[in-house]
């Protein structure tokens, strides 16, 4: 079995890059320029597996210390008599819902926490990158999911029934799924694509 120093190095270079980018990110310029880019990449995530209307997200606009960090303004086709799909249109109506959470929590330190793992993961730099990327996605998508199920959740006053393939395939990941489960889906993540690249055997031969 390989020599415990080269596993304490790896966790070593984790927890200095998962703090150091923790750290970096806790400033408020850069906390706001990263919710831009996931407001950005994240709409059509959303858009993708929410079925039956539109959601634009935006910065939350209310306390500053609140946990909030975003809105999301949903638009239910059947009530709005014109393409809700259509930007121009969106800004001449006002949402028919608006909700509000915390991405912070959800979405950022779990990606924080996936990028660290697969820097300290003694793969190639080509496959690190890559899994980095897909890993990425993975976590947006089910994150897309999340909010998907909640919205549909308000708008069922509480008693989710779903209707659609595309509602059983966001179930597992409702009511019951915390923003705190998001950092055991990073680690999943990165478990199987580290697997795939046989960072295990580097790891403990």
């Amino acid at each position: 079995m390989r020599d415990y120093k080269y596993i304490f190095q790896r966790f070593g270079l984790f927890l200095a890059v998962y703090i150091g980018l923790s750290l970096l990110f806790s400033i408020s310029a850069l906390n706001k320029a990263h919710l831009s880019v996931y407001h950005t990449i994240g709409t059509p995530f959303l858009n993708l597996v929410h079925t039956g209307g539109y959601v634009d997200m935006k910065h939350y606009e209310g306390q500053p210390m609140n946990k909030w960090d975003s809105s999301f303004f949903v638009y239910t086709a059947n009530r709005y008599p014109k393409n809700i799909f259509k930007k121009a249109y969106r800004k001449t109506v006002g949402p028919g819902q608006i909700l509000h959470k915390g991405l912070r929590e959800m979405v950022l330190l779990p990606s924080l926490l996936l990028i660290a793992l697969f820097i300290a993961t003694p793969i190639g730099w080509k496959k690190k990158l890559l899994y980095m990327a897909l890993g990425l996605f993975l976590l947006y998508l089910i994150a897309a999911m999340h909010i998907s199920y909640n919205i549909k959740l308000t708008q069922m006053q509480g008693e989710f029934s779903p209707s659609s393939l595309i509602d059983y395939i966001i179930m597992p990941f409702g009511a019951a799924f915390t923003d705190e489960h998001f950092n055991i889906v990073a680690l999943l993540i990165w478990a199987l694509f580290s697997a795939l690249a046989g960072a295990h055997k580097k790891l403990l031969a």
